[in-house]
């Protein structure tokens, strides 16, 4: 994330507060499974999610800056080890 970037959600988490931010991310976490779900039906365009994801990874920044950077990055590697040995685990099942 560029410095621009950073000021940008540290500007917006102080604007709005947190707990505003927090529900602006639930929601748009909401329109990302709605348009992931018209996408699967075949109601909804790549466009449509993608601009979805953009507006989850913007709110999503600003959780992370929101809940500590650090706690978050740790648990993402975390995460990360797992998905790479449950996919190690169902390559060498087939």
């Amino acid at each position: 994330m560029t410095s621009a970037q950073d000021k940008i959600i540290t500007d917006a988490l102080n604007t709005f507060g947190p707990d505003h931010q927090i529900d602006k991310c639930i929601e748009e976490c909401g329109e990302l499974i709605a348009a992931l779900t018209r996408y699967r039906d075949g109601r909804a365009t790549v466009e449509d999610v993608v601009d979805e994801l953009a507006d989850v990874g913007v709110m999503r920044r600003q959780m992370v800056k929101h809940f500590g950077p650090a706690a978050v990055a740790r648990r993402t590697d975390e995460k990360m080890e797992r998905l790479a040995a449950l996919t190690a685990e169902r390559k060498g099942g087939k």
